[in-house]
């Protein structure tokens, strides 16, 4: 994995307390990218090594592993947000931190077997969703973050106890060591908590870097995606502007509200809050398009599509 956000980078990270924003609503982004986990800081890094200049914004904090503490009581709530449905009948607990999910999730390291794929392809109509299409992505974010697998010896006190139970249903020889981002892992078995010793692939120590060290990545912590402006078109509705609210991380206080003009905007602030987004932008047909779309660098050269 890389080697994390060094101080030097981490002036590109801006927060409510260290930088305005006058500088960000009167710019014209090629790009602003809504979430840092797992999707929105690939997509940041993909179109800032492509040369495009991009603006990521994050509702969470930064918070640098030397912050990390491993204490149940602090850490889930410093790097997460429990949200719930009307009644309280589900809670869901998600990355509320640069980094995104990345920084609070288990490291497991799957890929899907090959009737995964061929659903995938199916429900979505494109056909190009395949294992062997993935197969180079799935090897660039292993070498990325450090993919390896799992030893026994750096089992927990959980996984040893699953071990016990398979073996005593006679089924010890399903198990299958886990392939993790994970390299070096002191097997605290604290993953979700944030790894303090930052030895978990997270955004913050792989992508988030690489984006960072082109120079074309600005990002904006505690920073929430309000609603879009935009306009209908023959094709859909093209998003021109985004309105947003800086708040300070401790208090929640508003400190600013302004809006974000990009040529493109890539939402990648997990299923939910995605979601949420689109549905408060009244002007936009929530209705799934999976068509197959091209982005553009700014001196025209095209990246690869993605089924979106």
């Amino acid at each position: 994995m890389s080697r994390g956000i060094a101080p030097l980078l981490a002036r590109r990270i801006r927060s409510s307390a260290n930088h305005g924003t006058d500088d960000i609503d009167r710019t014209l982004w090629d790009a602003c990218v809504v979430g840092s986990g797992p999707g929105g800081a690939v997509a940041a890094a993909t179109l800032a090594e492509a040369g495009w200049r991009v603006l990521l914004i994050e509702r969470g904090a930064y918070r640098p592993a030397d912050q990390l503490n491993f204490r149940f009581l602090d850490m889930p709530m410093r790097l997460g947000r429990l949200d719930v449905t009307k009644g309280a009948r589900v809670a869901l607990h998600q990355g509320n931190v640069l980094g995104g999910g990345s920084i609070i999730w288990g490291g497991v390291a799957m890929m899907p077997p090959g009737f995964v794929f061929d659903e995938w392809a199916h429900v979505s109509e494109v056909d190009s969703i395949t294992a062997d299409s993935l197969a180079p992505h799935y090897a660039y974010v292993a070498k990325t973050m450090s993919v390896t697998r799992q030893k026994i010896e750096q089992e927990n006190r959980s996984n040893a106890i699953v071990r016990q139970m398979a073996a005593a249903l006679g089924q010890s020889e399903g198990l299958e060591l886990v392939r993790r981002y994970t390299r070096g892992c002191r097997g605290t078995g604290l993953c979700n908590i944030g790894c303090g010793f930052d030895l978990k692939g997270t955004m913050a120590n792989s992508f988030l870097p690489t984006a960072l060290e082109t120079g074309n990545l600005t990002v904006q912590t505690e920073c929430e995606a309000v609603a879009f402006d935009g306009e209908q078109t023959r094709s859909g509705f093209r998003a021109t502007a985004l309105h947003v609210v800086v708040r300070d991380v401790a208090t929640g206080h508003r400190i600013s509200r302004f809006a974000i003009k990009a040529k493109a905007f890539i939402v990648a602030s997990g299923a939910i809050h995605s979601s949420a987004l689109l549905l408060r932008t009244r002007a936009f047909d929530c209705r799934l398009n999976t068509r197959k779309v091209w982005l553009q660098r700014p001196r025209g050269d095209s990246i690869p599509g993605q089924a979106v």
